[in-house]
């Protein structure tokens, strides 16, 4: 399935149960793991040579500008090392790991650029799930990753991990899938990636507006092409339901997603802004749905 997988991290605890959830995922073969030293040169002066401003450090004939860039040197082998340790079990069960450590901030597109030229076949981010307010002031490097990333986004909220397992969750997130849809474009990138997935069973969901006055002939043809979903899904071998909902979008995905063990959806690229004021509907369910939530770029799926 996803063979190559890159993973962003921070290094913080929670970011291990990532890397156990990766080891738990089917046809995995090689992870690269990605981070980068945030601090800037004083900060990097003052955590590891002293307390001391620069004014000081220069008293002491010391050139700031050398001790940072010696310094920084230093600090990116040591966090290297530190991310080494944690592909340790990848590698004892055969996963090939590589750690890449540089200098400055991990953005959403240096993250989208380096999984581009890693060749990877899908980002696997941890995600401490903001509220859409939260979102507006601080914005969230995971939900930027899911609109811009040109191969599949897998976010899963810390927070799963309190009740699960991450082996347990990884095992499962593909058998019971949830696939919200409004029958755009996009959404055919997500059958093809289900296809390649290959749940067992996989409920569509179509929301109908209540407000919406749909002619008898729009009817016949959105039914038809939720028909023609179901049948493509079939013949790959997958158990597939139409479900048709009448109220409001996101409350029909969050509560059909309490039976799934992941949802699957296209993402749409909005800026975060318009995502907010319009009603968001994909990154409000990766920040809410209790289920990991995998993003289907809505380019070309290739493995």
């Amino acid at each position: 399935m996803f063979e190559r997988v890159l993973i962003p991290t921070d290094l913080s605890l929670e970011s291990d149960k990532i890397f156990d959830y990766a080891l738990n995922l089917s046809g995995l073969k090689e992870v690269v793991a990605a981070h980068s030293v945030e601090a800037s040169a004083y900060e990097l002066i003052k955590e590891r040579i002293s307390d001391e401003p620069e004014e000081a450090v220069s008293s002491h004939g010391i050139n700031p500008s050398a001790v940072e860039a010696g310094h920084l040197l230093q600090e990116i082998k040591r966090r290297e090392e530190r991310l080494s340790e944690k592909g340790k079990r990848l590698r004892d069960a055969g996963i090939k790991f590589r750690a890449v450590v540089h200098e400055g901030n991990m953005t959403d597109m240096a993250i989208v650029e380096l999984a581009e030229k890693e060749n990877a076949s899908l980002i696997l981010l941890g995600s401490h799930g903001k509220s859409p307010l939260e979102e507006i002031l601080y914005g969230s490097v995971s939900e930027k990753v899911a609109r811009k990333a040109t191969v599949p986004v897998l976010i899963v909220r810390y927070e799963l991990f309190d009740k699960t397992a991450p082996a347990d969750l990884a095992a499962n997130t593909f058998r019971k899938v949830l696939f919200p849809t409004d029958l755009k474009p996009g959404s055919d990138k997500v059958v093809d990636l289900l296809q390649l997935i290959k749940p067992e069973e996989v409920t569509v969901l179509y929301s109908v507006q209540q407000q919406e006055e749909e002619e008898e002939e729009d009817r016949k043809v959105r039914n038809k092409k939720l028909a023609n979903v179901q049948t493509e899904l079939g013949a790959a071998g997958i158990k597939a339901e139409v479900i048709l909902c009448h109220g409001d979008i996101l409350e029909d995905i969050l509560e059909a997603s309490e039976g799934a063990s992941s949802v699957v959806m296209a993402s749409h690229g909005k800026g975060v802004l318009k995502e907010w004021l319009t009603g968001s509907i994909s990154l409000n369910v990766a920040r809410m749905a209790r289920v990991p939530v995998l993003f289907a770029h809505e380019g070309d799926v290739s493995f």
